[in-house]
């Protein structure tokens, strides 16, 4: 159901993986690398990064973290806490699929200082981060 009162963009790296679905429940879909995208130009309640930084480096990740709490009021990350092999091979030839940082539970919280909210999946940890 759409909302008036809600708008929904994604990112997506790899122009192939944008489909009718986000079509349908974005309503703006930007093809960039988040590392490079420009998020103090969206002022927004509510990031959602769903298995997305495990496939840049930890020193990156940092970085888009911190971008990412400065234009934000809550932060909820889904990323793998558990070895979850992945790359181009099995996953369409996308170029971007490369884990590049295993992560921890206690890593996410220490470093990105995030709270630990749930397991999904027995593969990926919940966390979020709200601003006070």
């Amino acid at each position: 159901e759409n909302r008036p009162d809600v708008t929904i963009y994604g990112i997506e790296i790899w122009r192939p993986y944008v489909t009718d679905v986000h079509q349908k429940y974005y309503h703006t879909m930007y093809i960039s690398d988040l590392r490079a995208f420009d998020y103090g130009s969206l002022q927004v309640d509510l990031v959602l990064a769903a298995d997305v930084m495990e496939h840049v480096t930890k020193e990156e990740c940092l970085e888009v973290v911190a971008k990412i709490k400065a234009n934000c009021s809550w932060f909820v990350l889904v990323i793998p806490t558990r070895e979850f092999i992945q790359g181009p091979e099995n996953e369409h030839g996308n170029p971007y699929e490369e884990h590049k940082h295993q992560w921890t539970v206690e890593e996410v919280v220490s470093d990105l200082g995030m709270a630990y909210i749930a397991d999904a999946n027995g593969i990926c940890g919940v966390f979020d981060w709200k601003k006070s």
